[in-house]
Order: structure tokens, then sequence, then C-alpha cells
């Protein structure tokens, strides 16, 4: 699982994340930027305006405004927390990514990137950086998020039951899903070729496709694939 994978096809959605975690710590999502006392007060205000239109039953076009009010005041304040609780070792990998950007003169967001939950049965907690959502506005294509290789590079850091966080996977694959529900929330990767149990070193385009469940190795502190039997073929060449 160390090795670089060249790939040659697209993944489409499959790895996006429908709850993404921010990472306002590190200066590098939209939300949260605003500040929470002054977000607060603007709220208090837009809501006692729309009740003083109300008890007068007058039109007022400002509050078309309040949803959109509200959510900033959300986002600011779980963009706070999030702060408070991202562990120093994802903060300093993601730091390293963010200099990346800086160093090319460019503003840095992962908020795309960051997913962030629990793992297996124990539910422990997990987090997973997809370096190919990370946008810097000097360059789109920095983070290889544009080069049509169909690759990324993913790293999983995983909270062990001594506490300590542990980077426990960072190489390419394909795609990427972390579950945010059920008894045991799985991570799974999208890979190929050998990884997929196809024998012999094929190219990309003859390579088997599939999606595979990563478990916890508790005697050898590694995460690694579930058995082959678990993966789900995906795409498979015609011959």
């Amino acid at each position: 699982m160390g090795r670089e994978r060249n790939v040659s096809c697209s993944t489409g959605a499959w790895g996006k994340r429908t709850l993404p975690t921010s990472t306002a710590s590190a200066g590098m999502t939209h939300c949260g930027r605003m500040d929470i006392a002054v977000s607060m007060r603007l709220a208090n205000y837009v809501f006692s305006r729309r009740l003083l239109q109300v008890q007068k039953n007058v039109p007022d076009p400002f509050m078309k405004w309040p949803i959109v009010i509200a959510a900033v005041v959300v986002c600011a304040n779980h963009s706070a927390a999030l702060a408070e609780s991202l562990p120093p070792e994802v903060s300093a990998y993601i730091g390293g990514i963010k200099k990346t950007c800086e160093d090319a003169g460019g503003q840095f967001d992962l908020s795309e990137a960051l997913d962030h939950g629990a793992l297996g049965l124990t539910h422990q907690e997990v987090w997973v950086v997809d370096i190919r959502k990370a946008t810097c506005t000097s360059n789109r294509c920095l983070f290889g998020g544009c080069t049509g290789s169909g690759d990324m590079q993913v790293a999983v850091f995983l909270r062990l039951p001594d506490r300590r966080i542990k980077e426990v996977f960072d190489d390419y694959v394909l795609g990427v899903k972390l579950e945010h529900s059920g008894r045991s929330p799985k991570l799974s990767l999208k890979v190929l070729g050998q990884d997929c149990g196809q024998t012999g070193t094929p190219e990309p385009f003859d390579s088997i496709q599939c999606i595979r469940p990563m478990v916890w190795n508790e005697k050898t502190q590694e995460l690694e694939f579930a058995p082959l039997s678990e993966a789900k073929i995906t795409f498979a060449p015609h011959k």
C-alpha cells in the first residue's frame, strides 16, 4: 500500500463526502471568517426585525435574507469549535500542504477535503484528508485536482485506544469514502489492479477497479484491507 499508482481513469463523484469537517484553525475554510459576536448581533437584529414586521403585518423585502444570516452564525460557531478540537498531528500535516499553496502565493482552502468521523464497532475517531479536494487560489491544479489522472493522495489519521493520534495511511488511490451512520461505520478506498485481486501487472486501462473497506488491525497497529471477499468490483475491462 506504500507504492504510487499511475492511473488514467476518472473516479466520478464516488469519493465526494457529504459531511466535510472544516479546518478553521489553519485558516482553511470559507466558514467562520466573520467574527462570531458580530454575526450573532446581526442575526438577532434580523429576527427582531422580522417579529416586528409580522406584528405590524407589513411586508419587508429585507427579510428574504434571515436564513442566510442564520447559516453564517451556525457556520461561524461550528468552525470555532472545530478549531479547538483538531489534533496537532492532523493540523501539522495540513500545515505542510497549506505552506505549499502559500509559497505559491495563493490562499488555501481544505474545507472540502477533510472528513472526520468514527470507524468500526469501537467507533475510533478518524480523520481523512483527500488532498485532491484542496484548493489554492494561485493554482487550481496545484494538488492534482484537474490532472485527469484519476488518482489522488489520501491520508488517514486514527485515534488509538491510548488516545494517541497515528497516521495510518498515506498513499494514492482512486477514491475514498467515510460512512457517517450505522453500528460499524466503514472507511472504504477505491483501488485497482492487484489490490482488487488481479494478477500480473496490467496497464491502468486493463485494470479491475473495486471498492474495498479498510479495517484496523489491533495486533499489528496497521490499517489494512478487509478480506478480498468484501471487495465490490466497479469496473472490469472487456477482453
